[in-house]
């Protein structure tokens, strides 16, 4: 593969020109993907960065930073490795963000369960009151106490701090 036709094939998929001039998120990463690829590919960062008509350095700092790019541009740069049975290591970000959301929707079950026996008592409480009252703490206390909590700093957890020691004994008449 030319890097001519990687050029082609990610202005295929992108739909922009990736050699244009921005710092837009986009054209960025269709970058880092390009010169990732390129220089896998054993081209050198200056023949690559020729292409994107750019420094050699920009290109090594392309290709060095490509863990930064967005999902979808993993999965281009995975899809374009798998169309032309390139022998570079992928991301496999689809796989990845299968675990992710498996992960994830575990946690919600055990958040679930945990908070279980909490709106339980709740409702217990709640059960005998009538609509007014109900609607009156929704009101009064209920989205007062949501919004505080929304505007609540958290505290910065306290770091033990190592005092200083001393060689020699300081011959300070204050300090005697």
């Amino acid at each position: 593969m030319t890097l001519e036709q990687l050029k082609d094939e990610l202005h295929n998929y992108y739909q922009f020109d990736i050699a244009t001039k921005s710092r837009k998120r986009e054209i960025v990463y269709a970058k880092k993907v390009f010169c990732k690829i390129g220089y896998e590919l054993g081209y050198t960062y200056d023949k690559v960065a020729a292409i994107l008509n750019s420094n050699h350095d920009l290109a090594i700092y392309h290709a060095s930073t490509i863990n930064s790019i967005e999902d979808r541009d993993k999965m281009i740069f995975d899809k374009i490795i798998d169309d032309y049975s390139l022998f570079i290591k992928k991301f496999n970000a689809q796989k990845k963000r299968i675990i992710i959301k498996g992960i994830q929707d575990n946690l919600e079950k055990q958040k679930a369960e945990e908070y279980k026996d909490l709106i339980t008592e709740i409702n217990k409480t709640i059960i005998n009151w009538d609509r007014n009252s109900i609607r009156e703490f929704i009101d009064t206390r209920l989205k007062v106490y949501d919004k505080a909590l929304t505007n609540k700093i958290k505290q910065k957890e306290i770091t033990k701090v190592p005092g200083a020691r001393l060689i020699r004994k300081v011959k300070n008449t204050l300090l005697s």
